[in-house]
């Protein structure tokens, strides 16, 4: 069960991951056709907070949980990993409030549309539950070769 269990939340980290970026395309396509090629979402600041999350992503799931307890090769490598891992959450946490400040910063006042933020937010939301369900609600004992 637990094999099976590990599967379907890798899945729900995935599909999650996707639709976070597939709205947020979807809805930047949209924002250029509506407004004639020159969006509300153009400019770069609009990017920031998914780019954010899917480095926090990499980041969060590249660590292995095994090396953050284990001193098999020094404190030193372990205590870097923990400061790495430290970094990594600060990073999807960025990229939450970043999310939130580009929505209430540019996009609520009357001038821009208020879906286009809010995809935004949506989107970051999305990348954080992610990256969380992928790192914890996997099984060490169906990937051990991850976990080194």
């Amino acid at each position: 069960m637990g094999s099976k269990k590990s599967t379907f939340w890798c899945y729900a980290s995935g599909m999650l991951f996707g639709a976070a970026w597939w709205l947020f395309i979807d809805t930047y396509i949209w924002d250029k056709n509506k407004n004639q090629f020159n969006g509300d979402m153009n400019s770069i600041i609009s990017f920031i907070s998914g780019i954010l999350g899917t480095v926090g992503f990499l980041f969060v799931n590249i660590i292995p949980r095994s090396s953050m307890t284990s001193d098999e090769y020094g404190k030193e490598l372990s205590a870097f990993r923990r400061f790495a891992m430290l970094i990594a959450f600060s990073v999807t946490f960025s990229s939450l409030i970043s999310a939130f400040w580009i929505f209430f910063a540019k996009y609520s006042c009357e001038k821009y549309t208020l879906w286009a933020g809010f995809t935004i937010v949506i989107q970051a939301i999305l990348l954080f539950i992610s990256t969380y369900i992928f790192r914890f609600m996997r099984s060490k004992e169906e990937y051990p070769q991850y976990y080194y």
